[in-house]
């Protein structure tokens, strides 16, 4: 099996294990800004290690803590990045993991029109009827849903949900856009040392969110 087959496979089951395990966090009464640190400290833990592997110590110093100021540029994506994991914790904990999953593919969507209005990318008219299939079918799967089902868990909505995703939807594709022009405007830069980048400042705005979040908690 030739190894982009093996990362398509990784993929999907990473995909699918952390919508699980993320609601199954939200059932445990987990705090969400706890968990978004802990999934950027993970991401940090394994950039740094991939760079000090591939490229050693002093890159790592050089590109990440000297030049710092391009470190700071990459705080615009990991802002909305740690917005859209919180809002997709909200989501999830108002969406069944189906639903969730569906409707977050709008996010294909929302990056193909940045690409468009930022990076001036063509679509083809193949893509275009893609993008339209991909749209109906969140449409007709929220259609089910707008009818409210009697369950056991009175905490969920599905507005809240989709108002939620949507949101993480816009947020992620500019997101994902506007750190493509990074990555290709990039002063030497490696793929993962731009990730480490992005990484170290989402964990300093996961961090701030913790601290803003726990503050206004035990003033309430």
């Amino acid at each position: 099996m030739s190894m982009k087959y093996v990362c398509l496979v990784v993929l999907v089951l990473q995909t699918v294990s952390n919508v699980l395990l993320v609601r199954r966090a939200r059932h445990l009464n987990i705090s969400i800004p706890v968990v978004v640190i802990c999934q950027e400290l993970l991401k940090l833990v394994t950039c740094i290690v991939i760079v000090l592997y591939n490229e050693g110590l002093e890159q790592l110093k050089r590109h990440v803590i000297k030049d710092w100021k391009s470190t700071l540029k990459v705080g615009v994506p990991a802002l909305l990045y740690v917005i859209q994991n919180q809002l997709l914790f909200i989501s999830l904990a108002n969406l069944d993991p189906a639903t969730f999953q569906i409707s977050y593919q709008l996010k294909i969507l929302t990056t193909a029109v940045f690409s468009i209005v930022l990076l001036n990318k063509s679509i083809s008219k193949t893509q275009w009827f893609s993008l339209a299939v991909l749209t109906l079918g969140v449409i007709l799967v929220q259609w089910r849903e707008s009818v409210p089902a009697e369950t056991g868990d009175s905490t969920e909505s599905s507005v809240t949900g989709l108002a939620c995703i949507l949101v993480a939807c816009l947020t992620s594709g500019f997101a994902g856009v506007f750190f493509e022009m990074m990555l290709k405007n990039t002063g030497g830069q490696s793929v993962w040392i731009r990730n480490t980048q992005l990484a170290l400042c989402s964990c300093a705005v996961g961090f701030t969110n913790l601290m803003v979040t726990e503050q206004s908690f035990h003033r309430y």
